[in-house]
């Protein structure tokens, strides 16, 4: 069952499968880094779902239905992990400055100024970007479409957009050049 939620979590909330976990096996506290070197406690919360199966669907009830059930409450942790992880996600773009309010500028300054702001691991092998996300409402989605189609047409777009990767690129080279492999 355990793998069966996991399963239909990551169907419900694709963007979730994206993200690293680790299982902690014990202890109820712990510490993290982010890539500057700073260290901060982990906050963790208790997440919850519910499964109610009645006497008579015992009795009764076929497996499909019981898995309409479990299916239910995958759905239910998916909707409350992808919440989390906005919440976490803004708190801590905020509480480095890595905010861009698009809400007066036109899509394409937004545009490079969140890409300017974006920390871009590279494949070495490829040299493409890796996981390289963006999330946006459904409704903005539907104010901004016709300006993003406009800027894949755009040249001089593109140029910047192309110079701020490049930069990106040697960024990320310069930190894989100083990271200190475990012996």
């Amino acid at each position: 069952m355990r793998r069966y939620l996991k399963d239909e979590v990551s169907k419900s909330a694709p963007l979730l499968r994206e993200i690293g976990r680790t299982v902690q096996h014990e202890g109820d506290e712990g510490t993290y880094e982010d890539v500057e070197g700073r260290e901060d406690h982990i906050e963790y919360e208790t997440m919850t779902a519910g499964l109610e199966i009645t006497r008579d669907e015992m009795r009764h009830g076929s497996f499909s239905a019981v898995m309409a059930k479990f299916k239910r409450m995958a759905e239910t942790l998916a909707e409350a992990q992808g919440k989390m992880m906005f919440t976490k996600a803004s708190e801590a773009a905020e509480s480095v400055g890595n905010v861009v309010a698009a809400k007066d500028k036109p899509i394409r300054e937004a545009l490079l100024e969140m890409q300017r702001k974006i920390q871009l691991d590279f494949d070495p092998r490829t040299g493409e970007p890796r996981h390289h996300t963006m999330v946006v409402h459904p409704e903005t989605f539907e104010k901004i479409k016709d300006d993003l189609e406009s800027l894949d047409g755009d040249s001089e777009f593109l140029a910047e957009l192309s110079e701020i990767k490049q930069k990106q690129w040697m960024d990320w080279r310069d930190r894989e050049s100083r990271r200190r492999l475990v012996d």
